[in-house]
């Protein structure tokens, strides 16, 4: 039997534990467990980030539910990757949902978290590996890009 790297676990322990004692992370950001597409209901391992309430975002292969994916994600080599958005209006991939952003990646009106969570998922990297770049990586990101942006859109604001 292959031993398993011990970083690697305390790791993935430490960020379980973390996020499964705080699925709301402020008000306004939360994360969503939820299965995987095409999972068993009872495995809950996908997370999904929820920002003000009404948009979802979350990371996960091009096709989930292919033999092929699941055949390259478990020797963990990499696959192509979506990021999905739902939000209030409709529910698409983000490469057609980021329509309040210019060219040059700036924003068209002042920015709301959605609008920079919107904005980081445009530059997020597009393949999918189960251990380096998954919807986990992808929520911790995220929430750590508006936890940044946000903290600084505040003092910008006060000086």
């Amino acid at each position: 039997m292959r031993r398993q790297n011990p970083f690697f676990l305390l790791v993935l322990s430490v960020v379980g534990v973390l996020l499964s004692q705080c699925q709301t992370v402020n008000a306004w950001v939360q994360l969503k467990i939820s299965p995987l597409m095409g999972g068993p209901s009872w495995l809950p391992v996908h997370v999904k980030v929820v920002v003000e309430d009404e948009h979802v975002y979350d990371f996960l292969p091009k096709n989930p539910t292919s033999p092929q994916t699941l055949q390259k994600l478990l020797s963990f080599q990499q696959v192509p990757g979506q990021i999905r958005y739902n939000g209030a209006v409709s529910s698409t991939t983000l490469s057609t949902a980021a329509d309040n952003i210019e060219r040059d990646g700036k924003l068209k009106s002042p920015e709301t978290l959605s609008d920079m969570a919107s904005k980081f998922c445009t530059s997020y990297p597009s393949n999918l590996h189960l251990v380096t770049n998954n919807c986990w990586t992808f929520a911790l990101s995220l929430i750590w890009y508006l936890n940044t942006e946000a903290t600084q859109q505040k003092k910008g604001q006060t000086t």
